[in-house]
């Protein structure tokens, strides 16, 4: 019996002394022959252990697991993103703005995640407006609140530039904020 090598070599051979001996090849057997010399390569693939291109588009329609993603409560996640933020340094790198404009989006978010306030899409003004019609976010935590996004605007937008203790104290005024209005842990939604 003959191996798909030996086949390959045989119709090879053929072809050679078909051409010589004649001096020309007829259309019609050229393509016989290279319809063939094409099965057998695709049968020598497939013996020789490639993978169909039906594995490779079984491969391609298969579901890809999504990754779990736990909800991480409000004032968790602002608690990491202050740590992250103060561990950047901005500040120290003579990057005040940055850090302030860093610095108001995570209060606006936590904010916007914990009371349900679409506090990242506001002004400022509008978004204080708004915050006092909330009963926990009325009276300190308003003052507290409306007092760091002034100093933010005036940072970001009047190019005021403050020490970097000012930084500091802005970040550990807002962790406070954070700590004084984040829910006890026994309340957080799964």
């Amino acid at each position: 019996m003959l191996s798909n090598l030996n086949i390959v070599k045989y119709v090879y051979f053929k072809l050679l002394v078909y051409v010589h001996v004649n001096k020309k090849i007829i259309i019609s057997v050229n393509m016989r022959i290279v319809f063939v010399v094409c099965v057998l390569a695709v049968v020598l693939a497939m013996t020789a252990g490639v993978p169909s291109p039906k594995h490779y588009l079984r491969l391609m329609r298969r579901p890809t697991q999504q990754p779990v993603v736990t909800p991480v409560a409000p004032g968790e996640w602002a608690r990491r993103e202050f740590d992250l933020l103060e561990s950047q340094r901005l500040p120290e790198r003579g990057d005040v703005e940055g850090f302030f404009v860093r610095l108001s989006d995570v209060v606006r978010t936590y904010v916007e995640r914990r009371y349900q306030i679409a506090a990242p899409d506001q002004t400022t003004q509008e978004f204080l407006s708004q915050a006092a019609h909330h009963p926990d976010l009325a009276g300190e935590h308003e003052r507290t609140l409306g007092a760091f996004l002034r100093s933010a605007d005036m940072v970001k937008f009047a190019a005021a530039r403050p020490a970097s203790d000012t930084c500091a104290h802005a970040l550990t005024a807002m962790r406070g904020f954070v700590e004084r209005t984040a829910p006890p842990p026994s309340e957080v939604e799964p």
